[in-house]
């Protein structure tokens, strides 16, 4: 039932719900301490508990508001303590009433009588009890029996406890009361108004004070009359020492509350009241001992009578008791009816017991309804200032339960709970306030070292334990162990059973006290005793570190036995069964070893759900596997399941797990040939690692962010060096070291820091800090007095690391000092030895450090063998791998070593490279690429490539440094190339950037002195040659003058030119011959044409000077050298040096044009385009790709996705109607009028075939009759005349075939010419003779066709060997009518005697023939092929049922349809009849059927004899056919009535038989008679016969007709051939011409 459930009288015995005990209540989660009971039955029963649950397994723990855990009631003050508060405790004020409150509403007049008058004072008695709910009264104890002090007046009016003011103010109105008083009660002698008489005298009220006087009239009226109120008032008397004495007589008080509470009496008012309140004083006094023996049941019997009667704070307490025994339905009813009063500490403690226990309550109403209940009784008690009530609210906004999480809300609940300092709340509220504050949202360490001090301050033990933690652990405070250690001293004081774990962490490690073991061994131990669970696992695992393992078992096992709810207690648990498994696993101590039972309980522990701990060391056990003593497997090695069980854990949070399924992940497992690998999950899993604080996590991710490893795709220092710093404050050296380093390259940090960390690396003996702080001197990081010093101190770092740890890497260190004489005398030989050692120490990078000396010290050949033999054994992707192959690229590339085939190999790595990733280390394949382009080694020459890969290169970061060699070295070749390629302001942007650091260039080696010399004649070059803005003649003169004279040809070249253009011929030359001896290919190319045009007028002049000069600048490669070759092989010099040869030409061209000549470009195009080369043709195309001749012909490849391009039909359409419309604009150059008629003639054939439109034969031919008018276009013309033909307007086709024939020569339209004569057409007469002609002038030209057509007339003509030849021509140009025809020609052989001719039948070489033809697609010479092997024509050995199935399936393939499906369906039906197999027969049948189906597609005999065939099948169930009669009959007839004569006799017989019709003699007769008109069915004439004799079919009998049908059957059987044609001769007839 809920709370507003109307007031019932209660039965004596209610339904107990299970009691809980303390232990039992812990198990409840509640947000605050709720205060204890007001009564026990043992006295100490209830000790200050934790108001929140620990929660972790160490003990450097706090209390949280979220993990805030309580049940049942509060662990307030003890009873006897809580009763003795002043807020409690009966006082003076208690003895009288108070006049005023219910004296106030009585008349005063004279006329009063005594009943009146009594009736006034018992109606305003009644009326201010009964009014009890509006009171303010409450405990701030927070216990059942408060009382406020800031309202004096509430108990007085409201109880009528008589509490009045000690000497009240006399006024007229109370000395006439008290007079009328005395007057009514001397006249009456009522006891009741006597005994108010008494209490005005006690107090002073309307008459002088006079205790004595009014304690003897009280005594007396009690004694006499034994009036409960006079009983009640005299007990007061004695209780608070308002008698003779004025000593209190607790004894006699309780005699006498005895007396009032059990004096029968009529029940007014005032007597209940008198009652209820003796009862009341007397549970208190016995619960107390005062004046009685403490009797604590027989306190709850008065206190549940007063409760009875309506007194609030008795109902309180009884309820309280009820609640503390589990009897909550009559804890509810006695707490309703104390909140409904108004009393908060009741209205507190319902609604937590409603929140605390709302599954009890809600059966009837649901929770929801008892939860919002509760809420509103809690608000009711906050709004009376209940800090009860107040922090239960608070903690239930902290945390968000039941209501809206606001936490500054929850703060200001806690803050007014906590005002008064004398409150026993006040340590909580302000501990978690300082909770509060501590972590978390409103996190503000100021604020909770406040309150938590505060707290502190009044012994709350968990604040101590926590401000203990916060000096301990140096939060928000100095870090101060000493400081902790006091605090946690108080806690452990107080019985905390946390701070004695602290303590005992503190003695273990030595902070803030002298270590010792021993003590830390007995703190634990308390610990444990106190509560702490944890401390059991603690001291087993102290005591395993100590090596007493036989003991740690044991307290292992006591840890293990731990029954707890507690999260982290059951982590302490499980850790403690984990060191068991471990102990069993081992047989460590005095356990038996038992590495299957260890390893059940490790898998055990992993189903708990919730210790993902144990998933380390299950996976572990499937990554070494379990073996026993003896070696013998247990659990064999498993790595996929050993990752499954890491990444179980990883997955629930446990950083040790994550940091190794991130390494396993980054570095790949392999398991049953399977490998896994995942660089984008190992990233993740390092990331949440490092965010859980794992330092080599960190680490880890400090190396991705420093190197843009996978998946990142740049390097982010910054990052990096957070991840650094965070690994190396937790005492990390290699994060110490990398941090270091990195800080020094980039310069992004103090650098006195990153010696610091260098230096602490270093004393911690760190072989890498050793190492880096001596590379730190080397460099000059670190500065000493000089030079050798540096490079001294250096030595011994890099020797004290090679002795402490043999460190391989000090090894190849201490290398430079040999090979360089640092500190030392230069020997390569001991550099090498270093090197060696480092390899032998299993340093496997030392190989490439090995090549790099040997290309460091000009030993070429050596590095080259060096990096070959490190390329062989590790693959691209591996450091080796990747080092070694760019080590050969840069030999490659700088010393011109290897060949073609390396230079192919070397670029595919660095392409394969380039797909990997980027970043720094992607700088050098990236420029390496970009040389290749741009160079043509192993590739074309590519510019564009170039440029991007160069661009790749500069992209990439470079960590801070000052200068990166190799990207500068893409910088001075992206420079080059965009001068080369006249992109003349982003050339010298380039170039700008590296002029600022020539000096450096200078210095830094023999190449780059090289390419500073280069920058300076580039520099001059672009200043000279570039955009308008940027042209600067006066410094480019001094740029190529200051190139020049360090040796720079070029720059030569470029001063002879100045020099040429300015009139100055001789000095110019004088230049260009100075470059010639320079060997500059310009210098000599510009002598060679300077020497041409002087001579060009001399007739006797035959050049051959100028073709030298210029074959001599050709071999060095310079491009307009190479143009001017071949204008000259096009052209011709002369007679005796060069004549005109387009090949020549061609080669000339192309070599200009692959460096990117646009004049040699174009020439290139045009002779490819007559060679018929139009795939290279594409390709120099696209490099002129905005010239119209480029775009049309670019266009039409686009359409026919000719030369390598992509099919783009409309793309295509649209360029050539665009590029069309553009020149239609201009003024038209003959070039430009050709791309007209060009591109009108692509868009004619668009329009013919459909491509990028509607197909359209009539557009297509008005285009194509435009690019005939433009520009005389021949390829139009022609198909104008094929468009024509097609149409049947022979005569235009005619025309237009001719006009192409005699503009163009156009060998095909001189074949189609051919025809027509040949045949006819257009009117024509057949002219065999114009016939020949026109096949004669196109066969010239190599047109195979009509080189098969002359061979065809002169066969005819009989001019057999020619028409041979010409035969074997074509054959041998691959035309399969050619091919087929001679294979006829020897399957059949021939022989005229006219013309002495004889060709032997040759059946080897007709199927050779044959075959050939066949492999050109032409489906009838594979049909033969299938017959000779079917038929074994060669030999009858080469019969092969396989290959004649296979051929015959290749004619089908090509296209020789129902023809080879007939040749297939009779070869299976042959070998089905053939093979003894009975399934394989029918299979083979069931397989023909399919044949025969399609080869009954044909429209003649060879299709009819098909159909019958598959009716037969029908009718006889042939192989898998079931079998129809009716279907099959109905096909045969069918066929019959189609004109199918050989379906005669069939049809007659089915119905002679009833086979699939009914019988019919007339229908059979009818069939029969058809079939007979044929002489070669002898069959069906002797059924006719037949049918005569016997009279059957309608006929009447006639033996003498029937003998004349036999004997002509007879006479044909007589004069039929022995044997028919095979089917391969009329197959051979096929194959004839």
């Amino acid at each position: 039932m809920g709370a507003q459930q109307s007031k019932t009288k209660r039965k004596p015995i209610a339904r107990p719900i299970p009691q809980r005990t303390l232990s039992s209540s812990t198990q409840r989660s509640q947000p605050l301490p709720e205060p204890p009971p007001l009564l026990a039955y043992t006295r100490p029963i209830l000790m200050e508990r934790d108001s929140i649950r620990e929660v972790h397994t160490s003990y450097d723990k706090e209390d949280t508001p979220t993990t805030t855990t309580t049940t049942g009631p509060d662990p307030d003050p003890e009873l006897d303590h809580l009763l003795q508060t002043r807020t409690i405790q009966p006082t003076v004020r208690h003895v009288l009433p108070h006049p005023p409150d219910f004296l106030s509403t009585i008349s005063l007049d004279s006329t009063s009588t005594l009943d009146s008058l009594r009736s006034s004072l018992f109606s305003s008695m009644s009326t201010s009890y009964s009014s009890i709910s509006s009171a303010s009264i409450y405990s701030k104890a927070g216990h059942p029996t408060g009382s406020s002090l800031h309202n004096r007046d509430s108990i007085a009016s409201n109880a009528s406890t008589f509490c009045l003011p000690i000497q009240p103010p006399a006024t007229d109105a109370t000395t006439k009361l008290f007079a009328s008083l005395l007057k009514e009660a001397t006249t009456t002698h009522d006891p009741a108004l006597r005994t108010y008489v008494a209490h005005c005298k006690l107090q002073g009220y309307g008459t002088p004070t006079a205790i004595h006087q009014g304690f003897q009239e009280l005594k007396q009226i009690a004694e006499t009359t034994h009036h409960i109120n006079a009983l009640y008032s005299l007990g007061l008397c004695y209780y608070h020492g308002l008698t003779f004495d004025r000593q209190k007589d607790y004894a006699l008080a309780y005699q006498w509350f005895l007396r009032a509470s059990t004096t029968e009496q009529s029940t007014t008012a005032d007597t209940v009241i008198a009652v209820c309140l003796s009862q009341y004083y007397l549970g208190y006094m016995l619960s107390q001992g005062q004046g009685v023996a403490t009797d604590a049941h027989q306190a709850i019997e008065y206190f549940e009578k007063a409760a009875v009667k309506g007194h609030h704070l008795s109902q309180h307490i009884v309820g309280w008791h009820y609640q503390t025994h589990g009897h909550l339905i009559k804890a509810r009813d006695f707490y309703l009816e104390s909140a409904q009063q108004g009393y908060a500490d009741a209205q507190a403690a319902f609604g937590i017991m409603l929140l605390d226990d709302t599954k009890v309550f809600s059966q009837d109403t649901g929770e929801e309804a008892i939860v919002q209940e509760a809420l509103q009784w809690l608000n009711k008690a906050a709004r009376q200032n209940n800090p009860r009530a107040l922090l239960k609210l608070g903690s239930l906004y902290a945390q968000g339960l039941h209501v809206e999480r606001r936490l500054s809300h929850a703060a200001s609940l806690y803050e007014k709970a906590g005002l008064d300092s004398t409150s026993p709340y006040y340590g909580t509220c302000h501990y978690m306030l300082g909770l509060m504050y501590r972590s978390g949202e409103a996190q503000n360490l100021d604020l909770a070292l406040r309150h938590l001090s505060l707290s502190a301050g009044v012994h709350h033990r968990q604040a101590n334990r926590v401000l203990g933690l916060m000096y301990y652990q140096g939060i928000g405070v100095p870090k101060d162990v000493f400081k902790a250690r006091l605090y946690f001293e108080s806690a452990a004081a107080k019985g905390d059973a946390y701070a004695y774990g602290l303590l005992a962490e503190q003695a273990e490690t030595g902070r803030g006290c002298p270590q010792s073991q021993t003590q830390a061994l007995e703190l634990y131990e308390k610990a444990s005793a106190a509560g702490a669970l944890t401390a059991y696992y603690s001291k087993a695992m102290l005591l395993h570190r100590m090596d007493r393992r036989t003991e740690a078992y044991e307290w292992f096992l006591k840890a293990s036995q731990q029954k707890t709810t507690e999260k982290e207690t059951k982590q302490a648990v499980y850790r403690a069964h984990l060191m068991l498994a471990r102990y069993h696993i081992n047989g460590w101590g005095q356990c038996v070893r038992n590495p299957m039972m260890g390893f059940e309980e490790l898998l055990h522990l992993t189903r708990s759900g919730d210790f993902w701990e144990a998933h380390y060391w299950v996976g572990a056990a499937y990554e070494e596997g379990i073996h026993t003593v003896h070696g013998q497997p247990i659990i064999e090695p498993n790595l996929v399941l050993a990752f499954d069980y890491y990444e179980k854990g990883a997955r629930h949070g446990d950083v040790d797990l994550m940091h190794k399924v991130a390494r396993m992940l980054a570095n790949g497992f392999t398991h049953q040939s399977t490998t896994i690998k995942d660089q984008v999950r190992a990233f993740e899993w390092y990331t949440k690692a490092a965010k859980g604080g794992h330092p080599t996590a960190e680490y880890s991710l400090g190396l991705y962010y420093a190197n843009g490893l996978a998946p990142l795709t740049s390097s982010d220092t910054p990052r990096a060096l957070e991840c650094y710093r965070s690994a190396a404050q937790k005492g990390l050296p290699d994060a110490m070291v990398s941090l270091a380093q990195l800080s020094i390259d980039t310069k992004s940090e103090d650098s006195r820091e990153a010696l610091e960390w260098l230096f602490k690396a270093a004393k911690l003996n760190h072989p890498a800090g050793l190492r880096e702080l001596a590379a730190a001197y080397q460099t000059g990081v670190i500065r000493t007095s000089s030079q050798q010093e540096r490079y001294s101190t250096a030595f011994q770092l890099l020797t004290k690391a090679i002795e402490l740890k043999n460190d391989p890497l000090s090894w190849c260190a201490l290398s430079l000092y040999y090979e360089n004489g640092w500190a030392v005398v230069v020997s390569l030989d001991k550099a090498l030895a270093c090197l060696e050692k480092a390899r032998s120490l299993g340093h496997a990078k030392a190989t490439v450090s090995i090549a790099e000396l040997f290309e460091r010290n000009s030993l070429w050949n050596k590095a080259w063998q060096q990096y070959d033999t490190t390329v062989q054994s590790h693959i691209l992707k591996s450091a080796l791998g990747w080092k070694s192959r760019l080590g050969k690229a840069r030999l490659l590339l700088h010393r011109q070593m290897g060949t073609e085939k390396d230079r192919k190999q070397i670029l595919g790595w660095l392409q394969e490279m380039s797909l990997i990733g980027s970043g720094e280390s992607f700088i050098e394949p990236f420029t390496y690429l970009g040389i290749f382009y741009e160079m043509g080694f192993g590739v074309s020459k590519d510019m564009q490539k170039a440029i991007v890969w160069f661009n790749k290169a500069l992209e990439q970061p470079t960590g801070g440094k000052d200068i990166h060699w190799i990207q500068e070295n893409s910088r001075f070749h992206l420079a080059r190339l965009y001068c080369q390629h006249q992109f003349y302001v982003e050339s010298l942007r380039e170039l700008r950037r590296l002029e600022n650091i020539l000096e450096q260039m200078n210095h830094h080696s023999s190449e780059t002195m090289v390419q500073a010399r280069q920058v300076r004649y580039y520099l001059g070059y672009v200043l000279l040659h570039g955009s308008v803005q940027d042209r600067n003649t006066k410094e480019a003169i001094m740029w190529l003058e200051k190139a020049a004279d360090e040796g720079e040809g070029s720059a030569i070249y470029e001063l002879g030119l100045l020099a040429m253009q300015a009139g100055n011929e001789k000095a110019a030359e004088t230049y260009f011959e100075r470059g010639r001896a320079m060997n500059h290919a310009g210098c000599i190319r510009e002598l060679a044409l300077y020497w041409l045009h002087e001579n060009k007028d001399d007739i006797q002049w035959e050049g051959r000077e100028v073709y030298e000069l210029l074959e001599e600048a050709a071999l060095l490669n310079d491009t307009e050298a190479l143009y001017q070759l071949g204008l000259i092989h096009e052209r011709g010099l002369s007679k005796a040096v060069v004549q005109n040869n387009l090949i020549h030409a061609l080669e000339y061209y192309r070599k200009a044009a692959q460096q990117g000549h646009e004049q040699a470009i174009e020439h290139t195009v045009k002779a490819c385009e007559s060679l018929e080369q139009t795939e290279e043709a594409v390709v120099w195309l696209q490099k002129i790709s905005t010239r119209p001749y480029a775009r049309v012909l670019l266009a039409s490849y686009r359409l026919k996705g000719k030369g390598g391009l992509n099919v783009e039909e409309k793309g295509g359409l649209a360029e050539l109607k665009s590029t069309a419309q553009d020149l239609e604009r201009i003024e038209k150059s003959s070039q430009d009028i050709e791309a007209l008629g060009m591109a009108y003639f692509f868009i004619g054939e668009c329009f013919e075939n459909g491509q990028g439109t509607t197909k359209d034969d009539g557009v297509s031919m008005t285009w194509y009759i435009k690019a005939a008018n433009t520009s005389e276009n021949i390829v139009a013309m022609h198909r104008l005349g094929t468009l024509y033909s097609q149409q049947g307007n022979e005569e235009s086709a005619f025309e237009w075939y001719g006009r192409a024939a005699a503009r163009g020569n156009h060998k095909d339209s001189q074949y189609q010419l051919g025809l027509f004569h040949a045949n006819g057409l257009a009117g024509l007469s057949a002219n065999m003779i114009a016939a020949k002609m026109y096949f004669g002038k196109a066969a010239k030209q190599g047109h195979l066709e009509a080189t098969y057509e002359l061979g065809n007339i002169l066969w005819q003509q009989e001019d057999f060997k020619e028409a041979i030849q010409l035969f074997e021509v074509a054959s041998k140009a691959n035309v399969p009518e050619a091919l087929r025809r001679l294979g006829n020609i020897y399957h059949q052989g021939y022989y005229s005697s006219s013309k002495a001719f004889h060709i032997a039948q040759d059946y080897g070489r007709a199927l050779d023939y044959f075959r050939q033809a066949a492999k050109l697609n032409d489906g009838t010479a594979a049909l033969m092929v299938g017959s000779y092997y079917e038929e074994g024509f060669v030999s009858p050995s080469d019969v092969s049922y396989e290959r004649s199935l296979q051929w015959y399936r290749e004619a089908h393939r090509l296209g020789c349809g129902p023809l080879a499906d007939l040749a297939i369906a009779n070869l299976l039906y042959t070998r089905a009849e053939d093979t003894q197999d009975m399934e394989e027969a029918k299979v083979l049948r069931s397989d023909a059927f399919v044949w025969f189906q399609g080869a009954s597609k044909l429209n003649n005999e060879t299709g009819t004899y098909a159909r019958i065939t598959v009716a037969l099948y029908y009718l006889n169930g042939w192989g898998n056919i079931k079998k129809n009669e009716v279907e099959g009959f109905q096909q045969l007839l069918l066929i019959a009535k189609d004109g199918g004569r050989d379906a005669f006799s069939k049809v007659a017989t089915c119905y002679e038989n009833g086979v699939g019709v009914e019988v019919s003699k007339q229908e059979a007769l009818f069939w029969w008679s058809h079939a007979a008109e044929f002489e070669d069915d002898v069959e069906a004439i002797e059924r006719v016969g037949y049918y005569h004799k016997h009279g059957l079919g309608g006929l009447p009998a006639n033996p003498v007709k029937a003998q004349e049908y036999y004997d002509k059957a007879n006479n044909y059987r007589n004069g039929q051939l022995e044997s028919e044609p095979s089917f391969i001769s009329s197959r051979a007839s096929i194959a004839s011409y």
